[in-house]
């Protein structure tokens, strides 16, 4: 039978070519079900959604569902819009050849992420129950529990535990992307664990209006070169979220340097020494207009930065988050989320969470109760941003720019913020004099706002529109804040230049940002937020569709919460904090000096030196190797530091938190002093004092190695295995298999594996 297009026949074959290759599968065509095509190059096809059709139902009759899967993927981005990531192609139009070899890469990436899936390490079987002689865990414990490599005390994991674990995704931005690939591009040969399982979001500094020049085309280029090389599933083009909104829906995310993401890219594994973790539970009922922004700027001015959670992982639980959708944190899974997984799109996006929650005896260092109903609209100062007061006696100051927008601000909020202007033009307010910007989220985000006609609002109100990215947030591309111009922002942090060089930035909810920008002063938004029409706004929030969504939703009787599933070590267990030795994770390390002492003289930095300071917006925007970086270290908050370098103080002693929460430790060192470090004794003696400090073997042997890259060189895929020197599983034996005897798994749980 004659093809009706020659491009279809080409798209046929190629995926034809694909399943061989890729999958050792070889497709005999059955066109309308019927006949059966033994080549398909004699198959005629109306469409390429035809074509994928027919492939999809012969790799059903031949049983290969997880093939037709991978092709369904395929056609469903093909379909997709641009707006949410995929090809947009028309069925009415002829297919182009470009079109043709789009739909061939997601169908060769689709495939391979199959191939991938199988070489991976797998998550065992969740425990129905907990063991009876299992400690209380957290939330966090757990997790980490689960996804161990090795055996791990049957008492279970706790604060101060080193763990080595399998990863389950890799994000990054196309600014740390373009560090992780220096890092990998060091490494003579490398592939990715698995290709579905890793995002690159292009969104600080890619900017339409600035997609051309040289440092944006190395960024677009870097990130761009991964989607093709390492054919990851989830690319999306510019200017989508990078918004880390794991914890909303119960998964712990956390930040590591380009070394430790690029060596997880690459092994689907890594290593943590776990953290403590506070609790903060909600109650109460928050107001109209109170949503995450206040929230956490509430918690922030009354707990502070860098004490109770530095260091620390800070879990959120109570009946009163569920009465704010855009609470902020890391939450216990509930019905909610529930509901929110069950109605993804994609079956694959839905197919594969679990549930975990703390144990009633679990082990916190701190609790800590917030009553949402005692939330009001509050304003972080300049540069601090738990330097908080209620925004009635800030009213009055004088602002150059408000902006709205980047990924900490919702949906919600962009919505309720537009009805707040709505109000103001109504009153007639006039618009004083000064800049006012909106940046969405995403592009589905600025998409709604537009089919809800409130960008008119903002643009009937004088605010200018850019792509979704980051924007003023942090000020590196095409949006930055003149120096020594006042700002309100709905952004996430107001540290010195954060906005731009010069520049200073306040916070405040969305809401509180849009009473703000007529006037151009700080307004209390409380008038503005009676006159909103409480149904209306939560008619303009609640998508198209949702009501057949909520039919289908999960109650909090329907979820099944399980526990964690380990390998129990039969060792005898030490006190959290002991060290482990080289042989034995879980004993103290007998010391024998055998490396001679590090000695050199301190800098001595100051107290809250956060990361924008030690690595300067302008400069990331650069700066293209480490050295060209080091030329702007620190060149903001100590000029002289890289004298000081350069005349051989090579030991940083921090002040209070450096990094803003990396340090709970109050330096003991001088500038210019003499230090001697041990660390065979894990001894530190400075000004005549000794200090003890923790090192893990494996953190001792990566310093050894001379860091991630040189320790892959020698070591390969089996990186963290050898640097742990024992106590692990083998990665050919299959974790996938019921752990500790436990073969009566429900058929509940076994769907519930990754």
């Amino acid at each position: 039978m004659p093809k009706t297009d020659p491009v279809l026949g080409t798209l046929s074959q190629r995926i034809s070519h694909a399943l061989q290759t890729i999958r050792g599968i070889y497709v005999k065509l059955s066109l309308g079900c019927q006949e059966e095509i033994q080549d398909a190059e004699e198959a005629s096809f109306d469409n390429f959604v035809t074509v994928l059709d027919n492939f999809i139902h012969t790799l059903k009759v031949q049983h290969k569902e997880r093939e037709a899967e991978a092709l369904l993927r395929a056609k469903d981005i093909s379909l997709e819009s641009r707006s949410h990531g995929g090809l947009d192609i028309e069925l009415w139009k002829p297919l182009e050849l470009s079109s043709c070899d789009a739909i061939v890469f997601w169908v060769e990436a689709w495939l391979q992420s199959l191939s991938a899936a199988e070489k991976s390490r797998l998550l065992p079987y969740p425990r129905p129950e907990r063991p009876s002689q299992r400690r209380g865990m957290t939330l966090t414990e757990k997790i980490f529990a689960h996804h161990s490599i090795g055996p791990i005390s049957p008492a279970g994991l706790r604060a101060g535990d080193f763990v080595r674990v399998v990863v389950d995704w890799v994000a990054a931005s196309e600014i740390s992307y373009f560090s992780i690939s220096k890092t990998l591009w060091q490494l003579k040969s490398f592939k990715t664990w698995r290709n579905d399982r890793v995002w690159i979001a292009g969104d600080h500094v890619v900017d339409l209006r600035t997609y051309n020049t040289p440092w944006n085309r190395r960024l677009i280029h870097a990130t761009e070169k991964a989607a093709r090389d390492f054919k990851l599933t989830d690319y999306k083009e510019p200017n989508v979220s990078n918004t880390c909104s794991s914890g909303a829906v119960g998964c712990l995310t956390v930040g590591l340097g380009a070394a430790d993401v690029a060596m997880s890219a690459i092994t689907g594994e890594t290593w943590f020494k776990v953290s403590e973790c506070i609790h903060i539970r909600f109650f109460g009922v928050p107001h109209l207009g109170i949503g995450g922004k206040d929230i956490i700027l509430h918690i922030l001015g009354e707990l502070k930065r860098n004490t109770v959670a530095a260091e620390r992982i800070v879990e959120f639980s109570g009946p009163g988050y569920r009465n704010s959708a855009q609470s902020p944190g890391f939450f216990v899974p509930d019905d909610i989320v529930k509901t929110y997984v069950s109605g993804r799109k994609q079956k694959h996006r839905r197919s594969s969470s679990i549930c975990f929650q703390p144990d009633p005896d679990a082990v916190y260092a701190e609790t800590c109760e917030i009553d949402l109903a005692t939330v009001k609209p509050l304003f972080a100062i300049y540069p601090s941003p738990d330097n908080v007061v209620p925004v009635p006696e800030k009213a009055g100051t004088y602002l150059d720019g408000c902006f709205i927008g980047a990924y900490t601000t919702t949906e919600e909020d962009l919505i309720l913020a537009a009805l707040v202007l709505d109000v103001g033009l109504k009153w007639n307010l006039s618009l004083a004099p000064g800049k006012r910007h909106l940046t969405p989220g995403s592009i589905p985000i600025r998409l709604r706002l537009e089919a809800l006609g409130l960008l008119d609002l903002y643009q009937s109100a004088g605010f200018s529109l850019s792509a979704p990215g980051c924007s003023f947030c942090v000020g590196m591309g095409a949006d930055q804040a003149g120096e020594g111009e006042v700002w309100l922002s709905s952004q996430n942090r107001n540290f010195k230049n954060r906005m731009g060089k010069g520049s200073i930035g306040n916070l405040s909810s969305a809401a509180t940002v849009a009473a703000s920008s007529f006037g151009m002063t700080v307004t209390d938004p409380a008038p503005f937020l009676a006159e909103i029409d409480v149904g209306f706004f939560n008619a303009l929030k609640n998508r198209p569709g949702k009501s057949k969504f909520l039919q289908n939703s999960v109650q909090m009787e329907d979820i099944f919460y399980v526990e964690p599933s380990y390998e129990f070590s039969s060792k005898p267990t030490v006190e959290s904090g002991s060290l482990p030795s080289e042989k034995n994770w879980d004993s103290p390390i007998e010391t024998v000096s055998m490396r001679p002492p590090i000695g050199d003289r301190v800098i001595r930095l100051g107290d809250f030196v956060d990361t924008d300071a030690i690595a300067p917006a302008d400069s990331l925007v650069t700066a293209t190797t480490d050295e060209a970086l080091g030329d702007h270290c620190m060149k903001y908050v100590m000029p002289e530091f890289r004298d000081k370098v350069r005349q051989g103080q090579k030991v940083l002693v921090a002040g209070k938190a450096l990094g803003v929460g990396s340090s709970r430790e109050t330096a003991n060192a001088g500038d210019s002093a003499e230090i001697e470090i041990s660390l065979d004794e894990r001894q530190v003696r400075v000004a005549g004092l000794s200090f003890s400090f923790q090192l893990a073997d494996m953190e001792l042997a990566l310093i050894e190695n001379q860091g991630m890259p040189n320790a892959y060189e020698k070591f390969g895929s089996d990186i963290f295995q050898s640097l742990s020197s024992g106590g692990t599983v083998s990665t050919s034996e299959s974790a996938s298999k019921p752990l500790n005897g436990d073969t009566d798994i429900p058929a509940t749980l076994r769907e519930l594996q990754w």
